[in-house]
């Protein structure tokens, strides 16, 4: 054995070498010695040690330590309040459905239907319009608001299917020139629109709910659509007894 290989190394030289991978541990991660707790608290007795121990050289973790915690609270707050602001919301949006949905199946003749479709429901849904599309031929009288006449197969070509192919019961979008033809005249005005189809019975074409708002971001592709598309369920039940007419 050679002199250099038959040298033992003396545990001061150990105990040096692995204090150095220690500290390069540390300066290549010092997170994660923040993040864990128990050499937190490892380093913060260290600290507490008697003046001119060697302790005393450790650097005091406690204010970075409260600022991490204090970090993790506000993120912790922050996310806490949204999700009790969108709870709410969820509440508010499933109570104003409900109320919608009571308000349609209280009349018992179409013109009270109506009435509630497009005097009732703006209010208490939060929007501008209500509109009520149906699938007819030939020209004929157009009729009366809220009911608006589409050519056959319409009900898809607004929502932006084809006649045959496949169809989403609810659309979420912003308006274009296009929805004047639904909306009539005030039509111009909306910035957004909420559209359920309605779906009769038998060989009945399907029909159109729409909702109009002039606010652009009242409606869009990222919300939700099921209380809507049970709303709409509602309205094409009180409406089934006239829709073959």
């Amino acid at each position: 054995m050679s002199g250099e290989e038959g040298k033992a190394v003396s545990p001061a030289a150990e105990t040096d070498r692995d204090v150095e991978a220690l500290r390069e541990a540390v300066l290549a991660s010092p997170e994660a010695v923040l993040a864990d707790e128990a050499m937190v608290q490892a380093l913060l007795r260290a600290h507490a040690a008697p003046a001119g121990a060697p302790g005393r050289q450790v650097v005091d973790l406690r204010g970075a330590l409260v600022d991490r915690l204090e970090n993790r609270l506000g993120r912790l707050e922050e996310t806490h309040r949204s999700v009790v602001a969108a709870a709410y919301d969820n509440l508010a949006v499933t109570e104003s459905v409900h109320r919608a949905a009571l308000a349609v199946l209280e009349p018992d003749d179409l013109e009270g239907v109506l009435h509630v479709l497009s005097r009732v429901l703006p209010p208490i849904l939060g929007v501008d319009l209500v509109r009520v599309g149906i699938e007819r031929e030939g020209a004929g009288d157009p009729p009366a608001p809220p009911l608006t006449a589409l050519g056959v197969g319409g009900v898809a070509r607004y929502m932006g299917a084809d006649e045959d192919g496949p169809f989403r019961p609810v659309v979420l979008r912003a308006t274009d020139p296009d929805c004047a033809r639904l909306y009539g005249p005030e039509g111009v005005a909306m910035g957004s629109e909420a559209l359920v189809r309605l779906e009769f019975s038998g060989d009945t074409a399907p029909g159109l709910l729409a909702f109009g708002a002039r606010d652009a971001d009242r409606f869009g592709p990222d919300q939700g659509g099921d209380l809507l598309e049970f709303l709409g369920a509602v309205v094409a039940r009180a409406l089934r007894p006239w829709a073959k007419g």
